[in-house]
């Protein structure tokens, strides 16, 4: 097998560049969940949504057009808070896709739905506002809190919901 071969066969995980402090409109790309290849992380999985940020405000690292990722671990004892975080994206996912969707239309089932091949989520507008905060370790951390988008009225501004 060839160097190419390699690089053919390898999967595709994310854009490489992550969600800075700001508040986004983003446009989602993909939707998946990815076991980790780091020997280090054996057995995570990760959730990823690739994203494309369409309008960034207060952002000094971030542009319109750029690609981002945000893939939080759905099962890793060391990040705990990943699956409510995974949970708050599939509200906001959710209530972009259906009218009246609530916490408890939430389950599995819709979450793996909305990893799933035909990607219903993408082409779909989403806010995904990111504060920097510092983890119990001490470590800094890009927190990501998602909401639908709604669009605007003409003469006035969008906003989340």
């Amino acid at each position: 097998m060839s160097l190419f071969d390699d690089a053919a066969s390898a999967p595709l995980t994310g854009a490489g560049k992550y969600f800075y402090p700001g508040r986004f409109v983003v446009r989602i790309r993909a939707v998946l969940t990815h076991e980790s290849r780091n020997p280090m992380k054996q057995g995570i999985t990760f959730f990823i949504v690739e994203c494309e940020i369409v309008e960034a405000e207060h952002s000094e690292r971030l542009k319109v057009g750029d690609i981002v990722s945000w893939r939080p671990a759905m099962n890793d004892k060391n990040q705990p808070n990943g699956p409510q975080n995974v949970k708050n994206f599939c509200l906001a996912g959710g209530r972009t896709l259906y009218a009246n969707f609530a916490e408890e239309d939430l389950t599995g089932a819709k979450i793996k739905e909305f990893c799933a091949e035909d990607q219903p989520l993408v082409g779909e507008l989403i806010c995904a506002d990111a504060i920097e905060i510092t983890t119990k370790a001490g470590n800094p951390f890009t927190l990501v809190t998602w909401s639908r988008f709604e669009e605007a009225a003409p003469g006035e501004e969008a906003a989340p919901n």
